[in-house]
């Protein structure tokens, strides 16, 4: 009778020590999900924590370049000037005495102007209206400029050379209009001699203004400057006024009335960003009928009241 308990007990055994055993697997399933659920958890937890740490080095780093740069620029005026001007950002691998190179049409002339600090690279770009001559020798190159079409010359901004994408966009432009465009580099730009500085600015766009006039007739020339451009357009023909021979015109893209009131403009500045002040493109145009000054056009009026003329702004 024993033994057939013991017969019939067996099976019961057997399935309990199966069910044991299923629950122990069951357990190890769950552990080992919970096991991956955490690995996964801690890799995601310390990527994000490596994303955090590398940001906050990064604007570390950066809020202490700021910093630095602003010290320089109270401490050291050449680092001032050069955080001005801009003028080693150019492309090594442009070559400027081949204007071609830039989209400019073949007859566009490369040439240079001898600027009291040492040659100044220019072009001179061909209105679209202009009559090709067969005789395109060295003697005749500037022929352009007898034919008493309007002449700009146009004075560009900071950094870069007079063969940056969005000026070469412009002179395409403006000589589709049917104006001749005489462009320079500034000295230290581009592939003009010299260091820049205010003054030397002022006196190579001087340079610039007898070179043309000493080979036209009856032309108009007008003065169009860009951003920093603006300021040495203004000084040419503050002077060319004060000489007795006032510009036909004058166009300022971008200008500022001071250098503190441009960088405070800027959309780089802290202080830009805490005022808002947001520096918005100005046109002013000469020898226009109305006038409707606004923000820093308003004191640029009175910066332009060396000569008889009327300003808009745009």
């Amino acid at each position: 009778m024993s033994e057939g308990i013991r017969k019939r007990a067996a099976p019961s055994l057997t399935t309990s020590s199966n069910h044991r055993h299923e629950e122990k697997s069951d357990a190890n399933v769950v552990m080992e999900k919970e096991q991956r659920r955490s690995l996964l958890l801690f890799l995601v937890l310390g990527l994000f924590s490596f994303i955090w740490y590398f940001i906050k080095i990064l604007f570390g780093a950066v809020t202490l370049c700021y910093i630095l740069c602003v010290i320089l620029m109270y401490t050291s005026p050449a680092t001032r000037e050069l955080i001005i001007y801009l003028h080693p950002l150019k492309n090594p691998f442009q070559n400027l005495s081949n204007p071609v190179s830039f989209g400019l049409p073949a007859n566009t002339v490369n040439f240079y102007i001898s600027g009291p600090a040492g040659k100044l690279g220019a072009w001179n770009i061909l209105s679209i209206n202009s009559v090709e001559k067969q005789d395109f020798s060295q003697a005749n190159k500037h022929f352009n400029l007898k034919d008493d079409k309007p002449i700009i010359l146009y004075l560009h901004g900071n950094a870069h050379t007079r063969g940056a994408g969005h000026r070469v966009q412009l002179y395409k432009v403006l000589r589709s209009l049917g104006y001749h465009v005489i462009t320079i580099d500034y000295r230290g730009f581009g592939d003009s001699e010299g260091t820049p500085s205010e003054n030397g600015l002022i006196e190579d766009g001087m340079a610039a203004m007898r070179w043309i006039r000493t080979r036209i007739s009856n032309a108009p020339v007008f003065i169009w400057g860009h951003s920093l451009g603006s300021g040495v357009a203004g000084g040419v023909a503050k002077a060319l006024c004060d000489e007795g021979y006032p510009p036909s015109g004058v166009i300022l893209e971008a200008p500022f009335t001071s250098v503190w009131e441009g960088a405070t403009s800027h959309f780089i500045t802290l202080v830009s960003m805490l005022t808002k002040l947001a520096a918005r493109n100005l046109v002013l145009r000469v020898h226009l009928h109305s006038m409707r000054p606004s923000s820093m056009a308003s004191n640029l009026l009175l910066i332009f009241n060396f000569c008889p003329y009327k300003v808009m702004s745009d």
